[in-house]
């Protein structure tokens, strides 16, 4: 097969022996709406598009090149987005077992007195609190409530930027705007759950798709789903536990903690605004993806480590 040979209703307009190599080809059409697909021919990746497209589509695609932003003959596109429905499925394992741990006070371990953010206990040092705090919830709404609107957001930045980037933004964003929250409330102020962290994904997502100009080219509904979920999700969860007063648990959940949420948001959207700078740089390749993800579970693994 030739280049610029038909298959069926559809011509060829690129290949490469990496399929990669013709994502950000790829992209430059769906910007420009128009159809593409990749396809396997002669044990190699060939980028199609429609017969009557195809003036368009190459037209768009040099314009593009000319821009310098070719990449090297049968390199690899080093943005490697992620279906993120693994890492949604891994976050929904991860706060549903730990949940199960907390109730059953597994292994005569109180969870929650051991790993909840105490603003006291991280500035006396104990900055692994900002992060186990993300895996605790005071009850099913809590937790349901996560799980949901945190999934979508880890689906979504996943497909953005990656499973990796997406899990260490959870953790990053979620647990540094813990830390600062701890100093900007008063010392008795004690919060779990994730939805500080799931404010971070939020934050991020809206963020990098500014930066990468990703934005132009969406639907209005996919410009604004993002920030619409979040404030369902504030307006839902409220802002998770808060102490009842007398030290006993389960807390009450009927202040919210605006704070943490913003801080989150905010740190996100730092996370993420540099992100989209960075889109299309080896800093997505998938070995730096997988060693991002793994990162992030250590720093969760070495938290709890050390609160036990």
């Amino acid at each position: 097969m030739r280049v610029g040979e038909p298959v069926g209703n559809w011509v060829e307009i690129a290949r490469s022996g990496v399929r990669d190599a013709l994502d950000e080809r790829s992209l430059v059409l769906e910007a420009a709406h128009i159809p593409s697909g990749v396809v396997r021919v002669d044990g190699e990746h060939v980028l199609v598009v429609r017969t009557e497209d195809a003036p368009r589509a190459r037209a768009e695609i040099e314009a593009f090149l000319s821009e310098g932003l070719e990449l090297r003959p049968g390199a690899p596109e080093p943005v490697v987005p992620s279906a993120g429905v693994d890492a949604a499925v891994a976050y929904t394992i991860l706060l549903g077992g730990m949940f199960l741990l907390q109730r059953a006070r597994a292994f005569g371990i109180d969870w929650i007195a051991s790993g909840a953010a105490d603003a006291r206990a991280i500035r006396d040092g104990a900055w692994w609190r900002a992060i186990t705090a993300l895996g605790l919830h005071s009850d099913l709404v809590h937790l349901a409530g996560n799980l949901l609107f945190g999934g979508v957001f880890l689906v979504m930045l996943s497909q953005s930027v990656g499973a990796g980037w997406a899990a260490l933004v959870f953790v990053g964003a979620g647990g540094a705007a813990n830390v600062l929250n701890a100093w900007a409330q008063a010392p008795s102020h004690v919060s779990i759950g994730a939805s500080t962290g799931v404010f971070g994904l939020l934050g991020a997502q809206v963020a990098f798709d500014w930066s990468s100009g990703r934005r132009a080219s969406q639907s209005a509904i996919r410009r604004f789903a993002p920030l619409v979920i979040g404030a369902a999700l504030l307006a839902w969860i409220g802002g998770g536990p808060q102490p009842d007063g007398t030290g006993d648990w389960p807390i009450s959940r009927e202040r919210i903690d605006v704070g943490a949420h913003v801080l989150g948001f905010a740190i996100g959207s730092a996370a993420g605004g540099a992100l989209g700078f960075l889109r299309g740089r080896p800093a997505f390749g998938r070995r730096v993806q997988a060693i991002l993800g793994t990162l992030a579970i250590g720093t969760v693994l070495l938290a709890w480590w050390l609160a036990l």
